[in-house]
């Protein structure tokens, strides 16, 4: 698959899980720790719903708490494709770094 290929993938995958837009992701413009820190806000999300989840079923509001934890699901799916994007964006830097050298 082309590096091209793979963020068109993940920015699909992205707008499926309808927790960060695509055009936020392209806004990073492909910088490796831009797309970290979007990573680290999104599992800084998918704890916070988490803990939610958690406090709604001590409640016991089964609906809210379910809702939660989907939504924290998204969050953390969210987070793996932000890390694998500048994984590959970092990795692509130093081939093009390694070229240019």
């Amino acid at each position: 698959m082309t590096h091209a290929q793979g963020m068109k993938d993940a920015l699909a995958a992205l707008e499926q899980l309808m927790t960060l837009d695509g055009a936020m992701v392209l806004r990073a413009g492909g910088d490796p720790e831009l797309l970290a820190r979007l990573a680290g806000y999104a599992v800084d999300e998918a704890i916070e719903l988490w803990d939610d989840a958690e406090a709604r079923w001590e409640h016991g509001d089964e609906d809210a708490a379910r809702y939660c934890e989907q939504e924290a699901s998204a969050w953390s799916a969210t987070a793996q494709i932000l890390r694998e994007l500048a994984a590959a964006e970092s990795a692509a830097r130093s081939r093009i770094a390694e070229r240019s050298a």
